[in-house]
């Protein structure tokens, strides 16, 4: 879709394998998983969820951390076209602005 970049959200981080996300500060699901065709279909993957405000806290703490001072944003070719593209640029930017809204 034009106009779109569904990597803006996107950050970068070497040396880090690992998957997991964090849902509502309560629960943690940490896993080997790689969310591609491949990572669905041909491979054997382990993953856990743990159900504890204290751990999704000690997890969310790394992550955010991580995120704000190690990881660095995904630099894509549409980042680079829309950077080159002043009004599709700010609608990506500003997706309020539009009758309708993604959300990642």
């Amino acid at each position: 879709m034009e106009g779109v970049d569904l990597t803006a959200n996107i950050r970068l981080q070497p040396n880090v394998h690992n998957k997991g996300f964090i849902v509502d500060s309560r629960t943690v699901v940490v896993s080997s998983q790689n969310f591609s065709p491949a990572g669905i279909e041909e491979n054997r993957d382990a993953g856990v969820i743990i159900e504890s405000a204290e751990i999704a806290n000690c997890f969310e703490a790394i992550f955010l951390s991580d995120w704000n001072d190690k990881a660095k944003p995904f630099a894509s070719r549409a980042t680079a076209r829309l950077a080159s593209r002043p009004a599709i640029a700010f609608r990506a930017a500003f997706p309020g602005a539009w009758t309708y809204q993604f959300s990642l």
